[in-house]
């Protein structure tokens, strides 16, 4: 692909993943289908190369199989049988791997023009930080975007919602690690405050869903090396200790977590994202094995879903407003893939992750993709990591830069 093409992908990348501070800076209409021209564009890419190649990867055969599952299993047996619906639901479902087999075929010998790119991405949303925190609520209010109070200001910076902010607090940080194992050398200075910089962004941010993720990034990252080594494993086991003795003493983290556990098991439960989970637990006996279909739960097209009246909830301020519905993956593909749905997502996963080993690892291995791997996970059960492009686009150059082992 032509290097014009590669910067288009990359422009409208940026688009998509500041297109809420675009759109609060300008009127242009292009703004909001950005991401959509993105998905298209990536499908042409994708087809193009396909037909020149003659030839389909492991991964390409996975996007495809589950599309043709999904739209079929859908119309046999789902509850919403709109095909559109369906078809669209079914695209949106795997975005995520749409986008990154894309960046794999246009990035896979031009990875200077994706670090290049990510680097400006960060810069710009560390500016957005700095700004936010000069200014405060003036910021919010400039901005239009609510304070989201717990019960202070929770920073957003140029993105939509402050979870958006501190899942880059946990790439600087996984990208600081990654630099140090690969170059075998001790954290520097510089790398420290890189460290302590995305520390703080997840704190200012004040999402529970990072704090944890740092926990099971460090655990996955430095576990081989810990297991191996006594004094290391002690250490980590004292460290551990230590930093949750700390969070119980002087923040309400465990707390906060035990409340939305409990809030979980009831149909009347007022926190959204345990209430979605809750119902996809019930889904997936009903709908035994395929789930109730896409477009059905927890997804863009299920905003009139039989499944919520069902289970008698569609008149509550949540589904009407269509507010925290879409939080959570987890749910969403429990709940209209049932049980065969988590072996197509595993398969799906997986064969990612073989593509990026495949395409970009050299004679050293990537410890810190696995980890970013589990952390991608974890985040997909409070958050729409698959089907948000945000999210997605923040995490696929991230994967692609980590896996690159070949120039080092």
């Amino acid at each position: 692909m032509s290097k014009l093409t590669r910067i288009f992908f990359l422009t409208l990348s940026a688009f998509s993943i500041f297109k809420f501070f675009f759109k609060r800076i300008t009127s242009i209409p292009f703004f909001d289908y950005a991401e959509e021209t993105l998905l298209l564009f990536s499908f042409m890419v994708l087809f193009l190369n396909i037909l020149k190649r003659r030839k389909l990867a492991l991964v390409h055969i996975a996007v495809f199989f589950f599309l043709a599952y999904s739209i079929i299993i859908s119309l046999l047996f789902g509850l919403n049988r709109e095909l559109i619906d369906i078809v669209v639901q079914s695209v949106i479902t795997i975005k995520f791997f749409i986008f990154l087999i894309t960046f794999v075929l246009l990035f896979k010998d031009h990875m200077d023009e994706l670090n290049k790119f990510f680097t400006l991405i960060l810069t710009f949303a560390i500016i957005g930080v700095v700004l936010h925190l000069l200014l405060g609520t003036t910021f919010n209010s400039f901005y239009g975007v609510p304070t989201y109070a717990r019960p202070n200001l929770r920073y957003t910076g140029f993105f939509r919602h402050p979870n958006h902010l501190a899942y880059v607090g946990v790439i600087i940080i996984a990208l600081t690690l990654d630099k140090v194992k690969k170059q075998s050398v001790n954290i520097s200075t510089k790398g420290w405050l890189k460290i302590l910089g995305g520390i703080a962004i997840i704190i200012m941010s004040d999402s529970r869903t990072a704090l944890l993720a740092i926990a099971i990034l460090f655990t996955s990252f430095y576990w081989e090396y810990a297991y191996k080594n006594v004094n290391v494993f002690f250490s980590f086991i004292f460290i551990t200790m230590l930093t949750t003795f700390l969070l119980l003493i002087f923040t309400d983290l465990s707390q906060s977590i035990i409340n939305n556990i409990e809030m979980s098991y009831s149909l009347k439960s007022h926190y959204i994202r345990g209430l979605m989970l809750y119902m996809s637990a019930l889904l997936i006996v009903q709908y035994f094995p395929i789930g109730s279909g896409a477009g059905t739960f927890g997804s863009i097209f299920a905003h009139d879903s039989q499944v919520y009246k069902d289970f008698g909830v569609d008149k509550r301020y949540y589904f009407v407003e269509e507010w925290g519905i879409y939080d959570s993956n987890v749910a969403s593909i429990i709940g209209e893939y049932g049980f065969i749905g988590i072996f197509l997502f595993l398969f799906l996963f997986t064969t990612a992750y073989k593509n990026l080993v495949f395409n970009f690892s050299g004679t050293k291995k990537s410890h810190m993709l696995k980890a970013m791997f589990w952390v991608f996970a974890f985040f997909c059960i409070s958050n729409p990591m698959l089907t948000n492009s945000v999210y997605s686009l923040l995490s696929v150059p991230v994967f692609l830069i980590i896996a690159n082992t070949k120039e080092k």
